[in-house]
């Protein structure tokens, strides 16, 4: 599904299949539900749309795997980062886990964070075909408050953090092939490689 009016939607690209998520409303306990900073927001769709909807999506595109094997999710807000996101755990971790998502990716930290696969807050220290998902904020791409001087006062005590950088970045997913996936998260101020890690399955 692909819709300019929604403010959720998915699509395929070669042999990978891309959710778009709302991470802002219309999930329980989401920070915006029923009012942004100034204006009302949310409820963009009925009670329960958005969720159901999201599980059909992941339930298709994990039976379509034998045409497309790779399952991509963004949203706007981390689900992990330095902290665990617990509206967004309690909405979706157990669909990412059921349907096997790959990758998710965020931005709303102004930085990045690369974690391990991570399912429950216990953490897989291994990206070789791990039975959890991986999560990647890129938060920094042309962000005021990153900064190329020093480090930031960012948490990484998490188990689950393998890589933070405070710098501006941004970052390339590679679909290798049916097995195999590279990301790779580049520094904008001399376009050096700062991070990369492969993916199989």
């Amino acid at each position: 599904m692909f819709g300019l009016l929604s403010m959720w939607y998915s699509f395929n690209y070669g042999i990978a299949h891309f959710i778009v998520t709302n991470t802002e409303t219309d999930v329980p306990g989401s920070v915006e539900s029923d009012r942004g900073p100034i204006l009302p927001s949310g409820h963009f769709g009925k009670e329960g749309e958005y969720l159901a909807w999201l599980e059909n999506d992941l339930k298709k595109a994990n039976e379509d795997r034998h045409l497309r094997p790779w399952i991509f999710v963004a949203g706007h807000r981390p689900i992990y980062s330095g902290i665990a996101h617990d509206y967004l755990i309690a909405a979706v971790e157990e669909l990412f886990h059921k349907y096997k998502v790959d990758l998710y990716f965020s931005g709303h930290e102004h930085s990045y964070t690369r974690t391990y696969p991570v399912y429950k807050q216990q953490v897989v220290k291994s990206y070789e075909s791990p039975n959890a998902t991986a999560f990647v904020v890129v938060g920094g791409a042309g962000c005021d408050e990153s900064t190329a001087e020093g480090p930031d006062d960012y948490d990484t005590s998490a188990e689950w953090i393998k890589l933070h950088d405070h710098h501006y970045g941004t970052g390339v997913l590679e679909v290798i092939n049916r097995t195999a996936v590279r990301w790779k998260y580049i520094k904008s101020d001399d376009l050096s490689l700062k991070d990369e890690f492969v993916l199989t399955k």
